[in-house]
């Protein structure tokens, strides 16, 4: 039975009267006598008595009445529910971000746009950079923090620079490069090299960067920041990466030196660029702020 014909009954047994109801449900008197008589189909017995000029509910349809009232202020409620429910969403947005990337960083953004706009609500989720990718075309996401090679805006996607990165080479301070101010990557030839795994943008960038100063990078290792870390941290090798930051957890002892002829990978904030509402250009504009500003590193 439908909500709609529950709703109908209601109104009509309230105002005993099809002109005043039909009027009421904004609904041609014929639509609703309809609809009552499909009612009364469904049930098997008949809810008004017709017999006189004035409608009068039947025994039955008194019955009947207080449990209609009961569906139609039920069905109130959900309807309210999922209303509110989609209003947060139009005020909620979520943010990829890589993992273990700028977690601070994120934190203090996070905060100061929460707390210039107290009415919109901000997801935070953290993914490799695929999962990011298949995040924002799946909806997932509103905006991804990704690191690419350049910021160029294709395929429907608006990409806005975030961060810049230099291809670095981390090391432990005892190593025999570790007092330079700078390398060339043909000085990485004969050591061996840490890398991220093979689907990161460090790793393609390196071993192409070490194929084109002519040598075959020597990988000692590839795979996820903490086993790096440790191998680093055992002198099992240098970790060949963008930015300095990604030895911060071990930074008395080791150094980060840059690469002559500096190779660049950017983050980018990405969206796609026709499913902006408001919320969404509020951050965007509060990230304009925060770039002009010059927070991030």
């Amino acid at each position: 039975m439908q909500f709609e014909n529950m709703r109908e009954f209601v109104v009509l047994a309230d105002t005993c009267n099809y002109m005043v109801a039909a009027e009421e449900l904004y609904i041609s008197q014929s639509t609703l006598s309809k609809h009552i008589k499909e009612m009364e189909h469904e049930l098997g017995i008949q809810l008004f008595n017709r017999s006189t000029r004035k409608v009068e509910l039947t025994e039955f349809g008194m019955l009947f009445l207080p449990y209609a009232k009961d569906a139609v202020k039920l069905q109130d409620k959900y309807t309210a529910a999922a209303s509110q429910y989609l209003e947060r969403l139009k005020n909620t947005i979520s943010i990829g971000t890589l993992k273990n990337w700028r977690e601070t960083e994120m934190a203090k953004l996070t905060s100061e746009f929460q707390m210039r706009y107290k009415d919109i609500r901000v997801n935070l989720l953290n993914g490799e950079s695929e999962d990011l990718s298949d995040m924002l075309d799946s909806n997932l996401c509103d905006f991804i923090f990704f690191r690419e090679e350049n910021c160029e805006s294709k395929n429907g996607l608006v990409k806005i620079p975030f961060q810049k990165d230099a291809l670095t080479a981390c090391m432990p301070k005892n190593h025999h490069l570790a007092g330079c101010k700078s390398i060339k990557l043909e000085d990485l030839k004969e050591e061996s090299l840490l890398l991220s795994e093979k689907t990161s943008l460090s790793y393609k960038i390196g071993t192409k960067a070490c194929r084109e100063a002519g040598f075959e990078p020597n990988i000692f290792f590839m795979g996820n920041r903490a086993h790096t870390l440790s191998y680093l941290s055992k002198g099992l090798g240098i970790a060949l990466v963008f930015g300095s930051s990604f030895i911060k957890p071990l930074e008395a002892d080791m150094v980060a030196i840059p690469i002559e002829q500096p190779i660049y990978s950017y983050v980018n904030l990405v969206y796609k660029k026709d499913e902006l509402n408001e919320a969404k250009n509020c951050f965007l504009n509060f990230i304009e702020e925060y770039t002009t500003d010059g927070k991030p590193d």
